[in-house]
């Protein structure tokens, strides 16, 4: 790749909705009673769904701030984190309008993705040492939406 390329490569994509409250209330009360550390600061701003993550750039995408979704609970899962000592634990969501927005951003952009299956998923915790055994499942709706855009930066 030449020098000129390589400054003209744009970035590529990101696309993702906020938790909205009353949910961020709700998770932030579910975590203190289950244990999970969730961390100070910003909860608000930091809980979110991905629904676009394409190394490829997406021109002329039209984002939706206004639109909202409804979600529920499907289940906990854990992912390895960086120190191999702590897990990430995160939410998977059953959200059909969601998962829609995915596949309508990914067809309209022949955007990439870089998992086999899309699952709406929010991470509630970098840091967590317990069990999935321990955690109640999640009873209340899950309202997502403020749909936003961000290059990439890898």
């Amino acid at each position: 790749m030449r020098l000129q390329e390589l400054v003209e490569k744009k970035k590529g994509t990101y696309v993702g909705l906020r938790v909205l409250q009353p949910t961020v209330a709700d998770i932030q009360e579910h975590c203190r009673k289950a244990g999970i550390p969730i961390g100070n600061g910003a909860l608000e701003r930091r809980l979110h769904t991905t629904v676009i993550y394409s190394r490829k750039h997406c021109d002329n995408l039209v984002i939706q701030p206004d639109v909202k979704h409804e979600a529920s609970f499907i289940c906990y899962e854990v992912f390895d984190n960086r120190s191999k000592t702590e897990k990430v634990l995160v939410v998977k969501l059953n959200a059909p309008s969601v998962y829609a927005r995915h596949v309508e951003l990914m067809a309209k952009h022949n955007a990439e993705y870089d998992y086999p299956v899309y699952i709406p998923h929010i991470t509630l915790s970098n840091s967590y040492r317990g069990t999935l055994n321990d955690l109640l499942p999640i009873s209340f709706p899950i309202f997502l939406g403020e749909e936003y855009y961000r290059e990439l930066d890898e």
